[in-house]
């Protein structure tokens, strides 16, 4: 019925209590245009989830499914959803209310990529993303990391230096140390380029305010640089 698929807000068509390894299509739940809750739980032969047309979705439950990946639409107000040990990639774009609270994984270790974009309230927590870094069973050579929007505060630049042996590592944002020195500053240099002090580069790294030389490390005979 199209008029009360237009009107349905939650669809529990799992449980917990009972496995279903029939039903693996459920593409008509497109047509639940003004959805907001809705339970996979169990549902075995379920390999996806395109939920782009529901807008209005908020929570989502698909524990026990073979679900690999889900399709959001951008902007939706999710808030909450349960995941499977098979959904090994995190490819989020535009859900504004999503928080790193709000992502509950069977198996967070399983997680071989993060893309996350345009999602503030999980691009602003790096105890999150290390948490992942020091948790995965991926190797660091297989792993992914690209993240826009970071907005990382009082990080411990040891750890930071550490997400550099992510294999495919982006970042764009910016972090604010806890420490610093002539040292620090060169490690990170060294790690991320000699632009990562600059505040116009797409990755901004902030030490405490202290004296620190930032510029090219080597000047040839006749050239000439500026030091900041």
């Amino acid at each position: 019925d199209e008029v009360l698929g237009t009107r349905l807000e939650s669809l529990k068509i799992g449980a917990s209590s009972k496995e279903n390894n029939t039903l693996k299509d459920v593409s008509g739940i497109k047509s639940a245009k003004s959805l907001v809750d809705l339970d996979v739980t169990n549902l075995k032969a379920l390999t996806s989830l395109d939920l782009s047309e529901n807008v209005y979705l908020k929570e989502l439950r698909a524990s026990g499914t073979n679900i690999a990946n889900v399709v959001f639409a951008e902007g939706a107000p999710v808030t909450y959803m349960r995941l499977p040990n098979t959904f090994k990639v995190i490819n989020f774009k535009s859900l504004p209310f999503l928080t790193t609270d709000g992502i509950v994984h069977d198996d967070l270790s399983a997680i071989e990529t993060i893309r996350i974009s345009d999602c503030p309230n999980i691009s602003s927590n790096f105890d999150w993303v290390y948490s992942w870094y020091k948790n995965k069973s991926v190797s660091n050579d297989k792993a992914v990391l690209e993240m826009d929007g970071i907005d990382w505060k009082d990080v411990d630049y040891r750890k930071l230096l550490e997400l550099t042996n992510v294999g495919s590592l982006k970042l764009k944002g910016k972090v604010f140390i806890s420490e610093g020195s002539q040292e620090i500053v060169n490690a990170i240099k060294e790690a991320f380029g000699d632009d990562v002090f600059n505040k116009n580069s797409d990755f901004y790294v902030q030490a405490p305010d202290g004296v620190y030389i930032s510029g090219a490390s080597k000047v040839l005979e006749g050239e000439s640089t500026r030091y900041i």
